[in-house]
Order: structure tokens, then C-alpha cells, then sequence
């Protein structure tokens, strides 16, 4: 429930982490961009990270929120448990990034989101970006779209 790429979650450290303002300080040294970024994160998300706070082997603010990262292998055998298809019917593949493109899909499916608000979240430099890869239509949501346009 954060956006974040996998590269980005795996060198997340505690310092990192504001959990009371819920939001991720990452330097820009560890973004993709290059530029530091401040990653908002859900309420469920901080219920979690204070009980794997709690949880923890030292206080030591360096020290990696997730220390291990699935591997591909591991990733595709959870999804395999998750009685998900590696390869949906319409034949996009399940990957780890299928989260982050999950996260953007229902960002923009929300009625209190737009395409810019979204854009900073996903923290793309062009909106263009946001909606031609990321965003997620099937045909039936389209023809719902028109009904419901079309009610009044």
C-alpha cells in the first residue's frame, strides 16, 4: 500500500520510517529518480510496521525494515499458494511490480483520486506515464462507464 518499487523497499531502514505522519523520508540516493522522496503509507501499513517494530532484533535506526526480499522464486510460489495464475487471461504477467501497477490501478479506479494526485504518488515526472502504463481497463469497465454516464 505504498508504490514503492521493489529496489526501494528492500533498502528501507528504520530511520526512513515516520510512523506517526505514516510516511517514508527515502534519501534520494536510494530512489530510482534520484530525488528524495516522502511515501505516504496506509493506516493498516502502520498497524503492521509498529507490530514488526515491536518485533525486532535491535533499535538500531540502520538497520533494514525488510531484511530479506523474496526471490523470484519464492514470489511466484506465493502467488501459486494464492491460487492466482501466473499469466491472467489476458496475458499480463504476475510479477513482484504487479503490486506497484495494483496500487496506481486502484488509486485511479477511487472517485476521491485523479490522474495527478496519482502521478505523485507513483512519483512519475509525467502524468502520460501514470495512465499509459499503469492504469489497468478491462472492456466491461468501459461499457460501465458509459451506462453510468449515461444515467441521468
Amino acid at each position: 500500500s505504498t508504490g514503492l518499487r521493489r529496489g526501494e523497499i528492500s533498502r528501507l531502514r528504520w530511520a526512513h520510517l515516520d510512523i506517526g505522519e505514516r510516511v517514508f523520508r527515502i534519501p534520494a540516493k536510494l530512489t530510482k529518480n534520484r530525488q528524495a522522496a516522502t511515501v505516504p503509507f496506509s493506516r493498516s501499513l502502520r498497524d503492521d510496521l509498529a507490530v514488526l517494530a515491536l518485533a525486532r532484533d535491535s533499535d538500531d535506526p540502520n538497520n533494514k525494515i525488510f531484511p530479506v526480499m523474496p526471490t523470484v522464486r519464492h514470489f511466484n510460489k506465493d502467488v501459486w499458494r494464492a491460487g492466482m495464475r501466473k499469466v491472467d487471461q489476458f496475458g499480463g504477467r504476475v510479477t513482484f511490480h504487479s503490486l506497484r501497477s495494483t496500487f496506481c490501478t486502484l488509486l485511479l479506479k477511487n472517485d476521491r483520486t485523479d490522474s495527478g494526485m496519482v502521478s505523485k504518488l507513483m512519483r512519475h515526472s509525467d502524468p502520460r506515464l501514470t495512465l499509459k502504463v499503469y492504469y489497468s481497463v478491462r472492456e466491461a469497465e468501459k461499457r460501465e462507464a458509459i451506462d453510468a454516464a449515461m444515467e441521468w
